[in-house]
């Protein structure tokens, strides 16, 4: 089966996640405080997590990738739950600045 259909792929990709979490969630709050529409909060978040993913494979970083990869999971496919879970938590932020 496909890893990206495992429980395990987004176990150890929020893993991942976790050390980013702050620096995320403040740049989803700056940019909501500002009022930047939707669609270019998640072009943002997606040209970070380009920029991140460059900085992995490009630098010494490489190297604490090898525990996910000796679970069966990619840097890609690491780096695209890592999007998936830091979409959904700017879009629970977006929703809730729209609801108050």
């Amino acid at each position: 089966m496909n890893t990206i259909f495992r429980i395990k792929t987004y176990q150890l990709g929020y893993n991942f996640y976790k050390k980013y979490l702050w620096a995320s969630l403040f740049i989803t709050i700056l940019l909501v405080f500002f009022k930047i529409p939707f669609v270019l909060l998640l072009f943002c978040k997606l040209a970070l997590t380009t920029l991140l993913f460059f900085v992995y494979c490009e630098t010494s970083l490489a190297q604490t990738l090898v525990f996910y990869m000796n679970f069966g999971v990619s840097k890609l496919r690491l780096f695209i739950v890592f999007f998936l879970i830091d979409v959904l938590s700017s879009t629970v932020i977006f929703l809730i600045n729209g609801l108050v």
